[in-house]
């Protein structure tokens, strides 16, 4: 005799997962090896970013523009049930706020990624990506960008995860999928 569940009981439940971190920490490649692993949407704000301004003046009407439509995403597909990784610095709580409050609002679990590497690790690698980018990478950060955002960091107020991303993915990607059952 075998016992039927519902679709739903297989469905994975919605969740948000926040990447934080300066440029360079690795959050983007650490997003991307967990938005494939764990079949997640990934919505990066450097996408969206060249999606609405191919040609991108970094200005504070484009960040909001940015943001707002990143939220919408959000939204949409954790209405839709989805699992969600939110790939962008973050590193402003009042922007992360506002994801709380998206993942509250749709019942969703939300999990916080801080990213972070030795800074001599973060100099060589914004500097081998301005001398030769690699075609995934959509962000237009150099160290001196970095240098200015990561002064802007506030501690983060919920529960989360750090992760050195100097070292293999393996652990964390396990982690986050242990998070999400």
């Amino acid at each position: 005799m075998s016992i039927e569940r519902p679709a739903d009981a297989l469905k994975p439940a919605p969740a948000l997962i926040v990447m934080v971190g300066a440029p360079g920490s690795g959050k983007s490649y650490l997003a991307e090896a967990l938005a494939s692993e764990l079949g997640a949407h990934l919505i990066q704000t450097d996408a969206v970013r060249k999606e609405l301004f191919p040609l991108p003046r970094y200005t504070s009407q484009e960040a909001t523009a940015v943001y707002g439509e990143c939220h919408a995403r959000i939204r949409a597909a954790l209405r839709a049930g989805s699992r969600v990784i939110f790939d962008g610095t973050n590193l402003r709580e009042r922007r992360r706020r506002v994801l709380y409050d998206l993942a509250d609002t749709q019942v969703a679990r939300l999990l916080i990624v801080a990213a972070y590497a030795p800074v001599e690790v973060i100099r060589a690698r914004l500097e081998r990506r301005m001398r030769s980018p690699s075609p995934g990478d959509l962000s237009d950060a150099d160290w001196s960008i970095y240098l200015r955002l990561r002064k802007d960091a506030d501690p983060i107020e919920r529960p989360h995860i750090i992760v050195n991303t100097q070292v293999g993915f393996g652990p964390i990607v396990r982690l986050v999928r242990c998070q999400l059952t």
